[in-house]
């Protein structure tokens, strides 16, 4: 889980960044050697 990554769950913590980016697809047809169909991405931000 997320929560258990410090790393992760410091970034979703973090009050300087200002701006998050989320990206969802769905492969239904997924023919990786592990196929999750699921992928998911996070992006974290701060204007400059």
């Amino acid at each position: 889980m997320v929560h258990n990554s410090s790393g992760h769950r410091r970034n979703i913590l973090n009050p300087n960044f200002q701006q998050i980016g989320v990206g969802y697809y769905f492969l239904s047809k997924d023919t990786g050697k592990v196929n999750f169909k699921h992928y998911w991405t996070q992006v974290f931000a701060k204007p400059r």
